[in-house]
């Protein structure tokens, strides 16, 4: 974290976020959002991209920082990718 906050530009910091998500790595997630500021657009993102990909703890997660239109793509993903699980929660 403190290389990545010493070295990086935001657009790599955001980058490093949904790449999280889409893994499904809730503690570095966690850890990402504890130490860095992101817009709502980037956490809005991230919710969709950990619901693209099944990601139901991630998601879960991200869900108090998301917003309705993030819920809902975040929705829509997880529908169109066969995600049942993340589908039915969401």
């Amino acid at each position: 974290m403190k290389w990545l906050a010493s070295h990086s530009t935001q657009e790599a910091k955001e980058e490093a976020l949904w790449h999280a998500a889409w893994d499904g790595h809730l503690a570095v997630v966690q850890r990402l959002l504890q130490g860095f500021i992101y817009n709502q657009e980037v956490k809005d993102q991230a919710l969709e991209i950990a619901a693209s990909g099944g990601q139901l703890d991630v998601v879960e997660f991200l869900l108090f920082y998301a917003t309705q239109p993030g819920i809902d793509n975040a929705l829509k993903r997880a529908a169109s990718n066969g995600h049942e699980a993340t589908t039915q929660f969401l």
